[in-house]
């Protein structure tokens, strides 16, 4: 499996625009992309519907799937979809660019990278599949959150500047330490993170 790939037409907008397509999942049937102010949904990732004009911008074009929901980041909060292609808008306020997330143990996790503010990476915890959030404020200090995963019981967070940081449940994050027989090749980290 992957080892032929077929090359689709892009995913285009209604001016015929093809997005910078920067996130990916799959639940439900369906495979959702996001990109700076569009979402895309395809039931066979050969025809893709595409919707523009959405809440998002290029620090928060990030979608994950869990629980029977998808949650894609958007600007002021995130998005939520059984489906991915009805889509409702949750404001969060006092959130700042929502970036990286992902679900685990029935906990959403989305990071809020406050890169105007340049003070902290904040958290977007929600219990009741995105419907509501909390803020976790001063979580990390500040960095680009790039990438999250859940996997062992615990939320792991990568960024720019060597950004790793695990969580087991969302708010109390520790910042991890590579093995001193951890290495790099190839740009591939191998060996223990703790």
């Amino acid at each position: 499996a992957g080892a032929t790939w077929t090359p689709v037409a892009a995913a285009k907008t209604a001016d015929g625009t093809a997005p910078t397509w920067y996130s990916l999942a799959f639940g439900n049937g369906t495979f959702v992309a996001v990109a700076p102010g569009a979402r895309a949904a395809s039931a066979d990732g050969e025809a893709w519907a595409v919707e523009s004009g959405v809440r998002s911008d290029s620090a928060g074009s990030f979608v994950a799937f869990g629980n029977g929901v998808f949650v894609a980041t958007a600007t002021g909060g995130v998005a939520t979809s059984k489906d991915g292609r009805a889509w409702t808008y949750r404001p969060v306020p006092g959130v700042s660019y929502p970036a990286a997330l992902a679900y685990g143990n029935g906990t959403w996790v989305v990071a809020d990278n406050r890169y105007d503010a340049q003070d902290y990476v904040g958290f977007l915890v929600s219990k009741d599949d995105g419907v509501t959030w909390e803020i976790v404020k001063n979580a990390l200090a500040w960095g680009v959150p790039t990438g999250m995963a859940y996997a062992d019981g615990k939320f792991m967070l990568v960024g720019d500047r060597g950004m790793i940081a695990t969580s087991t449940n969302g708010r109390t994050w520790k910042t991890a330490t590579l093995s001193p027989d951890a290495t790099t090749k190839d740009g591939l980290l191998r060996g223990p993170v703790y």
